[in-house]
């Protein structure tokens, strides 16, 4: 097993180490292209889908990563992660979906 290095990845003001919070903007950033993707997918924009489609692709790619490296550190609080989400993105449709118990309305 890996050990974690708090040099490398020290825990912030919020009880999350960088990696933990990267994985909190990543996730954000994905709840935030998913319905644009069904979009253009509704209205048969190809060379839209693709871009977003590609785009997606790089964030989940980032998401996975930095996943890898957070899975290392210690989790503080149970809820420290997404609280960390944007308010915004887990706001969204996608996002109450996903998370009906995160969503910022309540």
């Amino acid at each position: 097993m890996t050990r974690y290095n708090k040099r490398i990845d020290p825990v912030g003001d919020n009880g999350l180490t960088r990696t933990q919070q990267a994985v909190a903007r990543r996730w954000g950033e994905v709840l935030e292209q998913l319905p644009r993707l069904a979009d253009a997918m509704e209205k048969g924009d190809f060379d839209a889908l693709a871009d977003k489609g590609e785009h997606l692709a790089h964030l989940v790619d980032y998401l996975w990563r930095d996943a890898r490296a957070a899975d290392r550190a210690p989790l503080l609080d149970d809820d420290a992660l997404f609280d960390a989400v944007d308010p915004d993105a887990l706001d969204s449709p996608v996002g109450r979906a996903l998370h009906p118990d995160h969503s910022p309305r309540d």
